[in-house]
């Protein structure tokens, strides 16, 4: 199964030996080992939306004078009696939740840790792996921020953000086990691999045209005083090569207020931006993106079995050697095939 799932062959997923071979080991016990995976998994999605909801939006902060330590409900108060910035204290976190996330995290940590000890060196060719690892360490990563550094702090978000885009792709990973899932999923994989190149192009346009909108002028706007001015001019190019229309440098008054010559010079390169980015390129990327999703869905059947093959190789891995050699009914030493004629 190993020589199936690396093949870069396609056509072979179209004969009705592997096909078969295939849907017999899925059926039999890969499909079932990856399911109750899926089920761990989603578990711990759940566990996390709550705590997340719990804790970040249900949960208030307190403030505490330092001087007398006393904790006041609402910042303001604290503020009128103590001479000193006061200090906010994060919302306790949910330990049974963490217990209950912590559990979760076991069964990938058993699986992939059994992968990685059979596998060997080979275990980190897949890249697939290190989300996995991932995974493992942001999960634990993020029980220990949430108890000792505290729910609210900068690090504590940080960590849970990436756990929870983490979490999003190990659901798309998860779905593939469902067939009608996994044409999305996998059309989705090819397109994005597909768009690697163009989105490169597209960052370096981006980049280009914010140096020109910095030679200009920076743009002064409130929601980009934390970010610095370079960053803000990219996002503001970022934000007119998609539509969101941006003019709040011809707004400004006083020292950074622009003359007449430079008012013409930005309407001259905001015009060349939007012909570039919105009017060419992302068009283009459009176009790119349709003539991907042709391709893959023309050779969507092959991909999804070269998945289900990698699938049921994942499944085989974490298998006993004891279990191979003696299980007839998952591993049995022959297959008969039989064809019905019309």
């Amino acid at each position: 199964m190993e020589a199936i799932a690396s093949s870069e062959e396609l056509s072979i997923f179209t004969t009705d030996l592997v096909m078969d071979l295939i849907d017999f080991k899925w059926e039999r016990f890969a499909f079932k080992q990856h399911m109750f995976g899926a089920f761990i998994h989603f578990t711990y999605v759940m566990v996390l939306i709550y705590y997340i909801n719990f804790t970040f939006l249900v949960e208030k902060a307190t403030w505490m004078d330092p001087d007398t330590e006393t904790d006041y409900d609402k910042k303001m108060d604290c503020e009128d009696i103590s001479e000193k910035d006061c200090l906010r204290i994060s919302p306790a976190a949910d330990a049974i939740y963490l217990y209950i996330i912590f559990g979760c995290l076991l069964y990938p940590l058993i699986y992939d840790g059994t992968q990685a000890l059979k596998q060997g060196s080979q275990y980190l060719a897949d890249p697939w792996n290190y989300m996995d690892m991932l995974h493992i360490t942001l999960g634990y990563g993020n029980i220990y921020c949430q108890l000792n550094i505290g729910t609210w702090e900068l690090t504590s978000k940080i960590v849970m953000i990436f756990v929870t885009i983490v979490c999003l792709i190990k659901t798309f990973f998860f779905m593939r086990i469902v067939k009608s899932f996994s044409y999305i999923v996998t059309m989705i994989i090819n397109v994005i691999i597909d768009l690697e190149v163009f989105m490169l192009f597209f960052l370096i346009l981006i980049i280009m045209f914010s140096m020109i909108f910095d030679v200009i002028a920076p743009n002064p706007a409130s929601e980009y005083k934390y970010v610095g001015l370079y960053w803000g001019n990219v996002l503001t190019t970022l934000r007119l090569s998609l539509g969101d229309f941006d003019f709040g440098v011809l707004e400004t008054t006083g020292e950074m207020e622009l003359n007449k010559k430079q008012h013409i010079l930005f309407w001259c390169t905001w015009v060349l931006m939007v012909i570039f980015s919105s009017l060419i390129f992302l068009n283009f990327i459009i176009a790119e993106v349709s003539n991907s999703y042709s391709k893959v869905k023309e050779k969507i059947d092959e991909l999804i079995y070269k998945e289900r093959a990698g699938l049921i190789n994942e499944a085989e891995d974490i298998k006993m050697q004891a279990t191979k050699l003696n299980n007839k009914k998952q591993f049995p030493r022959y297959i008969v095939v039989r064809q019905t004629e019309d």
